[in-house]
């Protein structure tokens, strides 16, 4: 296992050039609900898999600094693509439209799952 980055000899086809590869698969029969993997690792279900991957990435430890892509299934090609923390700390808009930077519940008011603080927000690159 890498000390830096977390990554064990059996993740790391998934760590590819210096970049985490994250896997998202719609979900059948749940219209906009994407599953998300880290390599065969099952991470998370969400309708914003690649921020919630990259959440939950940070949680179990890995670099904050690691450059991550989310790709469809079947696919070779990069959907999306940031840095772990800067991806992690992004919030949808509240009518799903946009990005915003990431607030602690408290300036909410409602509860979140995981709280990051003094990570700035970036805008997510999209690959046709």
């Amino acid at each position: 296992m890498c000390a830096t980055c977390r990554i064990s000899e059996k993740d790391a086809h998934i760590y590819m050039a210096d970049r985490f590869v994250l896997t998202v698969a719609e979900r059948k029969k749940r219209d906009g609900i994407f599953d998300c993997y880290f390599g065969e690792r099952y991470l998370c279900s969400s309708p914003s898999p690649f921020i919630d991957g990259c959440r939950q990435l940070l949680a179990e430890g890995y670099t904050s600094t690691a450059s991550v892509v989310m790709r469809h299934s079947g696919s070779s090609d990069d959907a999306l693509h940031g840095i772990l923390a800067h991806v992690a700390s992004v919030e949808i808009g509240s009518h799903g439209g946009g990005f915003r930077p990431f607030r602690p519940s408290a300036e909410r008011g409602t509860a979140s799952s995981m709280r990051f603080s003094g990570l700035g927000a970036i805008t997510l690159a999209t690959s046709c």
